[in-house]
């Protein structure tokens, strides 16, 4: 598993390929917050997915720069 410092220069690197490396460190946390918050499997991985999503987009939108400090 990467650490965090890992990932974060992966995501400065190359934001697909380190949202990738992310999604693999920590998606089992991500689905297992969400099964807790729903009694329907289905409606679990809809959530997971929404809250991946929605990091994805806002990292888009975090300028490059400010990460290298």
């Amino acid at each position: 598993m990467a650490d965090d410092e890992q990932l974060r220069t992966a995501l400065v690197e190359d934001l697909d390929a380190g949202f990738e490396a992310v999604v693999r460190a920590h998606g089992d946390v991500v689905h297992a917050v969400a099964r807790r918050t729903s009694d329907r499997a289905a409606d679990a991985e809809d959530l997971a997915a929404e809250a991946l999503l929605r990091a994805y987009r806002a990292l888009r939108g975090y300028p490059r720069s400010a990460s290298r400090a």
